[in-house]
Formats: C-alpha cells, sequence, structure tokens
C-alpha cells in the first residue's frame, strides 16, 4: 500500500474532472462515455474522451509497467461482474467518477443516494467473494520509489502544457481537444492511483486483507474535484452546482438506486469499473479476461433497458416517428393531424456539436422542465387524440415528456428524436434540409416575468445578448421586477450592461430601464422615435443600433400598430426577430389603446416581419402559455389572426373586447419617462 502514489494519483483524476467542468461545463463521467458509445448519440466529446482514456493507458504501461497486474483468465465470475456493472451504470446513469466525484461535488442529491448504495453493496459483494473464514492483517505502507515521484511530475507538467489550447480554442474543436486531454489525464491518475489493479479494488472494499489505496485516493480525487467546481462556479459555469440559479436535482428513484445496486455489485465482486477497464484493456489489448470483461459491460448496457422494462423500473420506449406521421404533420403548413413539438429551451446549450441551434420551420415549442417533470399543456392541442411528435436534442427527454401527456390524456405520442439523435428520424422531420434552420445564439438568455411575488406578472420575456470579444451584453425589453436578476446573469457572464432596449412603451409593466442606468452608469436606454418616450437614444425605422464595437448589429423594423411607436429588432447574425407585441406565438398584441390600430398593425406584420427569411426565430416580448419561440414561416402559415384577409382581421381585433389593462395607469406614465420616477 503506497498513500502518497494514491494521493498523486487522486490528484491527477481530480484535476481531470474539475478541468473538464471549468472548460467546457461537462460531468467526466466514465460510464456516461461508455454508455454514449454503445447506445448512441456518439459525439465527437465522447469519442475523444475514450481515446485519451485508451492512448493514456498504452502509454502508461510503456513508462509505468509495473501499475498493472497480469490479466485474469476468462471466468463466468468476470463475466457477470461485467454484466451488472454494464446493467447497473446504465440504470443509475453513473459511476465512481460521474455520481462519486462529480455529483458529490454538484451537490446532486441523486448521487447523495447513489454513492452510499454502490459503495455498500461493493463492501458487501467483495467481502462475500474474499471471505473464507478468517481476516488477515491490512497491508503494510511502503513508500513510492523515487522513479515513480520522478515520472508523476514529468507527466504532471506535460499535462498542464497540454491543456492551455483547451482554453484557447472555441466550439466543438474546444470541446473535442478538452475531451481528450481530461481522458488521457484521468487515464494517468488511474494507473498511478493504482486503481487499474482489480486486486488492490476488492482489497479495500474487503476486510479480508484491507488495503486503503481506493481510500485515500478517492478523498484525494473528491476534494480535488470539490474545490475546482467551486471555481467552475464563481466563473459562472452553470453545470458545476444543482444548488446555483437554474441548477436542477434529478428524481431518487428505484431505477437509480437499483442501477447503484447491480453496479456495487459488479464493482464489489470484479475490482472493475467503466474507466479503469478502457485504460486496461489499451494496456494489454489481447488479454481475453479483460475483453469479456468488456464485452459483459457492453452487454449489459444493451440490456438495461429491457431489464428496467421488466421490472416496471421506466416504460417502454416512445415508438420513432414513421413516414407515415411526418407525412400527418404536414410540414407545419398548419391542420394537418399530428403537431411536431420541440422540448429544448431557447438556449445555446441547446446547440449541436457545430454550435448551432437547429430547430424545424413549424415545430411547436412546449420546452420539457426537467426539475418540475412537467410542460406547459396549454401550448398543446385540445384535441387529446391528435399526433404529437416531440423532439429535443437527443431523443433523451422523450421518454420522460411522453409519459407526462399520457398521464394527462394524449393518446397518440412518438418520437422525431433530435438533431444528435438518430439520423434517419430526424432527417425525416426537417425533410431533408427543406425546413431546417440553424441558429448561432452566442451569448444568449431568454429570461421570463413570472408570476408574483417573484415576478411582476405581465409574462415579459426579456432577451440578454452577450458578445465575448468586447465583454459587452444588451437587454431587450427588461422589467423593474427582474432587474437584480438581470444584473446578476450579466455579471455570472463575465460581461458589462451597455444597452437596454424597448421595442415599445408598455402598459402591462414597468421597464427596468431607469433603474438599470441608475446601477449601472454605461447604460444607454433606447426606445423609438414614434413612442414619444424619454430615453437617450431614440431610433426610427431602417436604423441600424450596433454594439460590441459594430460586431454586432439591429436592424429597427417600425411594426406600429399595437402601440403606434413599436418596432421590432432583426438580428441577421442569429436570425432572430424580436418582435416586442407586434407577433406574438399564434396572435399578436391588442389594438385598441396607446393610438393602436388593426389595420396598421396587419400592414407592419405582413410588409416588415412575414417577409423575413421563414426560418427567422420570433422571439416576442410576451407568451402567455409557456413557448419559447416560433418561426416566421410558421406564423405566416398558421397565425390564427393574421392569416386572415386584412378586413377579417380587423373586424376580430374589434371585436374582442378586452378587459383594461390592469397595471396601465401606473405602467404607461413610469414608461414615458424611462421607468423613473
Amino acid at each position: 500500500m503506497m498513500p502518497l502514489q494514491a494521493c498523486v494519483g487522486g490528484l491527477f483524476i481530480g484535476a481531470a474532472c474539475g478541468a473538464y467542468m471549468i472548460l467546457v461545463g461537462r460531468i467526466a463521467g466514465n460510464s456516461g462515455v461508455m454508455k454514449a458509445l454503445v447506445n448512441g448519440p456518439r459525439e465527437p466529446a465522447k469519442i475523444a474522451f475514450m481515446a485519451g482514456l485508451m492512448a493514456g493507458g498504452a502509454l502508461m504501461m510503456r513508462l509505468l509497467p509495473g501499475a498493472f497486474e497480469v490479466a485474469r483468465a476468462p471466468s463466468l465470475a468476470i463475466a457477470l461482474s461485467g454484466l451488472a456493472v454494464g446493467l447497473g451504470v446504465s440504470l443509475g446513469n453513473g459511476c465512481t467518477s460521474g455520481h462519486g466525484l462529480c455529483g458529490l461535488s454538484r451537490f446532486s442529491l441523486r448521487s447523495l443516494a447513489a454513492v452510499p448504495t454502490f459503495m455498500g453493496v461493493a463492501i458487501v459483494a467483495a467481502t462475500l467473494t474474499t471471505y473464507s473464514g478468517t481476516i488477515g492483517s491490512p497491508l503494510a505502507i511502503t513508500p513510492t520509489p523515487q522513479p515513480t515521484i520522478d515520472l508523476a511530475a514529468k507527466l504532471a507538467a506535460t499535462l498542464a502544457v497540454a491543456v492551455v489550447p483547451a482554453f484557447v480554442l472555441k466550439g466543438t474543436l474546444k470541446e473535442t481537444y478538452a475531451s481528450l486531454w481530461v481522458g488521457a489525464c484521468f487515464a494517468v491518475g488511474l494507473s498511478v492511483g493504482g486503481m487499474v489493479r482489480p486486486s488492490v479494488v476488492i482489497n479495500a472494499l474487503s476486510p479480508v486483507r484491507f488495503d486503503a489505496t481506493l481510500w485515500i485516493l478517492f478523498v484525494t480525487a473528491l476534494a480535488t474535484t470539490f474545490a475546482l467546481y467551486r471555481v467552475a462556479t464563481a466563473v459562472g459555469v452553470k453545470g458545476a452546482s444543482c444548488l446555483a440559479p437554474g441548477g436542477s436535482q434529478g428524481a431518487i428513484d428505484a431505477k437509480l438506486l437499483t442501477g447503484a445496486a447491480l453496479f456495487g455489485l459488479g464493482w464489489g465482486s470484479g475490482g472493475v469499473c467503466p474507466g479503469p477497464q478502457l485504460v486496461s484493456l489499451a494496456a494489454d489489448p489481447t488479454a481475453p479476461g479483460p475483453l469479456l470483461m468488456l464485452a459483459a459491460v457492453v452487454v449489459g448496457i444493451r440490456l438495461s433497458g429491457p431489464f428496467a422494462r421488466a421490472l416496471g423500473l421506466e416504460t417502454p420506449p416512445v415508438t420513432p416517428a414513421s413516414a407515415a406521421d411526418f407525412a400527418a404533420w404536414g410540414g407545419g403548413k398548419g391542420g394537418g393531424n399530428a403537431t411536431l413539438v420541440d422540448l429544448r429551451p431557447l438556449s445555446p446549450a441547446e446547440a449541436t456539436d457545430g454550435g448551432h441551434f437547429e430547430a424545424v420551420v413549424g415545430a411547436l415549442s412546449a420546452p420539457w422542465d426537467k426539475s418540475s417533470g412537467t410542460m406547459p399543456l396549454g401550448a398543446l392541442p385540445a384535441d387529446k387524440s391528435h399526433m404529437l411528435i416531440l423532439h429535443c436534442r437527443s431523443g433523451n427527454r422523450v421518454q420522460p415528456a411522453a409519459a407526462y401527456l399520457r398521464a394527462h390524456g394524449f393518446s397518440r405520442v412518438v418520437s422525431a428524436g433530435g438533431p444528435i439523435g438518430p439520423a434517419d428520424t430526424w432527417r425525416r422531420a426537417h425533410r431533408d434540409g427543406a425546413l431546417l434552420h440553424r441558429h448561432e445564439l452566442g451569448i444568449f438568455r431568454q429570461l421570463f416575468d413570472g408570476a408574483p411575488p417573484t415576478g411582476g406578472g405581465s409574462s415579459t420575456y426579456t432577451y440578454l445578448l452577450g458578445d465575448a470579444a468586447s465583454g459587452e451584453a444588451i437587454l431587450i425589453d427588461p422589467v423593474l421586477e427582474h432587474v437584480d436578476r438581470d444584473l446578476t446573469a450579466i455579471s455570472e457572464l463575465g460581461l458589462e450592461l451597455t444597452l437596454a432596449l424597448n421595442t415599445h412603451c408598455h402598459a402591462d409593466h414597468i421597464t427596468g430601464s431607469g433603474a438599470l442606468k441608475r446601477r449601472v452608469a454605461a447604460v444607454e436606454s433606447l426606445i423609438s422615435k414614434a413612442s414619444g418616450a424619454r430615453a437617450d437614444r431614440h431610433v426610427s425605422d431602417g436604423d441600424v443600433i450596433s454594439w460590441a464595437g459594430g460586431r454586432r448589429q439591429l436592424k429597427v423594423l417600425a411594426t406600429p400598430g399595437h402601440t403606434n411607436g413599436c418596432v421590432s429588432f432583426y438580428d441577421e447574425s442569429i436570425g432572430a426577430a424580436f418582435t416586442g407585441d407586434a407577433l406574438f406565438i399564434g396572435g399578436c398584441g391588442r389594438t385598441d389603446f396607446q393610438e393602436g390600430s388593426a389595420a396598421t398593425l396587419y400592414e407592419s406584420v405582413h410588409t416588415k416581419l412575414f417577409t423575413l427569411p421563414a426560418g427567422t426565430l420570433v422571439l416576442p416580448a410576451h407568451d402567455y402559455k409557456g413557448r419559447a419561440y416560433a418561426t416566421v414561416g410558421a406564423e405566416a402559415a398558421t397565425n390564427p389572426r393574421l392569416t386572415k384577409p386584412k378586413a377579417g382581421f380587423v373586424q376580430l381585433m374589434a371585436g374582442l373586447q378586452l378587459a383594461y389593462p390592469r397595471k396601465l395607469d401606473v405602467s404607461l406614465p413610469a414608461n414615458l419617462k424611462c421607468g423613473l420616477d
């Protein structure tokens, strides 16, 4: 037993986990990588992670061959251990790295439940498989050989230099390179720390001949990961803490606990989990015992779905949408017998490996909220026999969303996967690219004014756009009650607010522009000249608002009708129109006050907005049904108000008989003065 060597190995592993979160906001879970490579989606980052593990294993076999022990011969026990590990990591969605290091460092309650479960079962399994009636003395402590210390120092220096490009690269290349580096760093730590020797793991879990190596390494790695995750939280990495604003806790359910127990059973009896398994195999790729165990792990991962359904741990998978289902949808032209539903929020986190938010013209936005296990039912068709074709980024959210919808009476739900899901299904959804639109959102947040007491109740969307190169941020339609929230978000992104824009002089809330100006001296307020409201800058139709040192631009489109001063802002670089109250998703703003005119609004939308490219995102100032976005093409084809003839639209708007705006007498006078007293 070499405590110093275990500590050094733990430092390498903890550095790998922490750096991965800081660099790309990902959890360094070895089992998650293996699961993705077996079941998909096979992202470049996951492939690079595995390549780093195996390349590191091959290298360590040459540099430190004594770290590895003679591979065990194939046996039924090895196969059963591998099968249990495969089933466990798939059902429990993690193992010693994903749950034990990263999960605990994120304050994940799921990991807090999983880790003691698999540790306890592993101790029992290791004890039962090694105990023969006597308990020997613990292994003696021996000093780490100086050549091993020297090698570890050289490897640490090499890895420190090698990680530098990961801080410079961007997008997919950054993620792929960082994953390769993290995998290699992990392999070094596992090898130096002794975790590639199954006997060391089993002895740590069994009292028969106790070896504390595993526990020393684990505690060191956890402390290092925890410290680096706090750094990640401090620099604004959202995934580093489940307790941070916007963080969420998954459910602690029977599937998680069953998976944790099965993993513990396989780990305790076999002494190997996915990361060390891959490193050991790379060190001796022809050894039949490790090959058998790897095959058994893969079989376990593949069988986890049927196994879980047989035990009632999960519902049957959602049927992939067929060509007939997509034909029933009709491509978003309206009137079809099916609806394509996008479960994603509008967020850069939903981008593909190419850095783009991919969507389909005509898809209905109804985001799945993982933290609450709900989605906005009011956004969906009232007819519950109507077919819903669900998609997200990879297809993973389709399963829980479908279960939720079925529980609420929707009887026909199928899956379209997503941009990084099954390629054939996704291709049919966007008709081989004919309906596909891509958006490089960059730094983007869609923020919502919810119900009191935390919000003002106006259902206003505020949009935060940022530019990393200049460090500038702008806000579109800020709300007074959320000034603190908005400034906190901007600060967490490392940006400085320079512009507060309003699409019009609002009647349902007080703008946050004035309060923002008081808090941040550099902020300029902006509104249309026709609004008659006070601001630092006034704009008119056709003006171009430049920001971020001229790198970013918004084109002003005059869209009066809701009020005489309404404008929309068109950002061609991301392909989005911020439409204020001129155009809503499936509707429009009222036209019965503030010099509104239904005829004018109809002309504004048809001549200024519906003439934009069909894939342009429609980002309104409000949505009352939980939808995040629409597209110009979909609204031009299906908006129930604005697809009417002009005369019919004017007649419809005149007959709405809407209630007097609740906050108009307070909001309008304040907004005419930029929200200032």
